[in-house]
C-alpha cells in the first residue's frame, strides 16, 4: 500500500496557524474574545470557533505554562541588543520549558523517572542488575561454615546453655548482666 506524504504547508496555511496561536495565547493571558478579534482583525466567530474546536479552557496548566515560556524566549531572542542578561534570561526558560516537557512526559507514563533524570537512572535496567550483583553480607557456603565453626569453637559456657535451648520457648527474658552474661 502506497502512503502519500501529506503537502507541504504553504504561506497561508502557516500565516492561519501562527494566527490561531496568537490568539490562544492572548486568551489564556485573559483578553475576552472580542478583543482577540479585533487585535487580530480576525471574525469573532472565527475566534470562537478555534476556542470551542481546539478546547482552550480545557488545557492543561502545562501547556499554558509552556506557551507563555515559548512567547518569552521568542521576544527575547527577537530583542536587539541581546545582553548577557538576556542570555541568562533565555538559559533560564529554556530549562523551565524542558521541565514542562518532562511534566508532560510524566503524565502521560506516571513514571517518577521521567520527571528527575537521576531517578531514571537508578531505576534502569543496568543499575538494578548492579545491584543484584551486589548482594550485601553475601556469605559462601564455606564461609557459612567457617563461621559456624567459630562460633562454636569460641562461645562461653552461658551461650552454650543459651545456644542448647535455642528452640525452647522464653518465658522471662532478664538483662545479661541479671544473669552472669557479662565479663
Amino acid at each position: 500500500m502506497h502512503c502519500a506524504t501529506p503537502p507541504d504547508p504553504n504561506e497561508d496555511q502557516l500565516a492561519e496557524i501562527q494566527l490561531r496561536r496568537m490568539a490562544r495565547s492572548f486568551y489564556w493571558k485573559g483578553w475576552p474574545l472580542r478583543e482577540i478579534a479585533r487585535e487580530l482583525d480576525v471574525n469573532y466567530n472565527t475566534v470562537a470557533s478555534w476556542k470551542r474546536r481546539e478546547k482552550w479552557d480545557k488545557a492543561a496548566p502545562v501547556d499554558v505554562i509552556e506557551d507563555r515560556l515559548e512567547a518569552k524566549i521568542a521576544t527575547l531572542l527577537d530583542k536587539e541588543p541581546f545582553t548577557e542578561g538576556d542570555m541568562k534570561r533565555v538559559d533560564f526558560l529554556m530549562r523551565q520549558l524542558e521541565r514542562t516537557a518532562r511534566v508532560k512526559k510524566y503524565s502521560a507514563s506516571g513514571k517518577e523517572g521521567d520527571l528527575n533524570p537521576k531517578i531514571e537512572k537508578r531505576n534502569d535496567d543496568a543499575a538494578k542488575a548492579k545491584r543484584a550483583d551486589k548482594r550485601k553480607n553475601f556469605l559462601t557456603l564455606d564461609q557459612w561454615q567457617a563461621l559456624l565453626d567459630d562460633f562454636e569453637k569460641w562461645r562461653f559456657e552461658y551461650q552454650d546453655i543459651w545456644w542448647d535451648n535455642r528452640d525452647q520457648r522464653t518465658r522471662k527474658i532478664r538483662k545479661a548482666r541479671q544473669i552472669g552474661a557479662t565479663v
